[in-house]
């Protein structure tokens, strides 16, 4: 029987089971946030999200890098699009 392999979850912090297409999924998640795309899109959210989305601007700015992670991998949309520049 193969030696079972796991990878600690960028997302939530637990270990999970891992084959490469998972590796490989979840290996952009590891990366951290340039400071300045974060401030971007932080300042995007504020400025042009709604009551809910400019909440997250503000999480983004009191977050510290992994929180700032959670966000991004939560909302992906939202970071897509006020990375953007709204």
């Amino acid at each position: 029987m193969a030696e079972e392999e796991y990878f600690n979850c960028p997302i939530c912090g637990h270990d999970h089971f891992a084959d490469e297409e998972l590796e490989k999924k979840y290996e952009n998640r590891k990366q951290p946030i340039p400071r300045n795309e974060m401030l971007k899109v932080a300042n995007a959210m504020l400025n042009y999200g709604g009551s809910f989305v400019s909440s997250l601007g503000k999480a983004l700015l009191d977050a510290d890098e992994v929180n700032q992670q959670k966000i991004k991998n939560a909302f992906p949309k939202y970071w897509e699009r006020y990375k953007k520049g709204g």
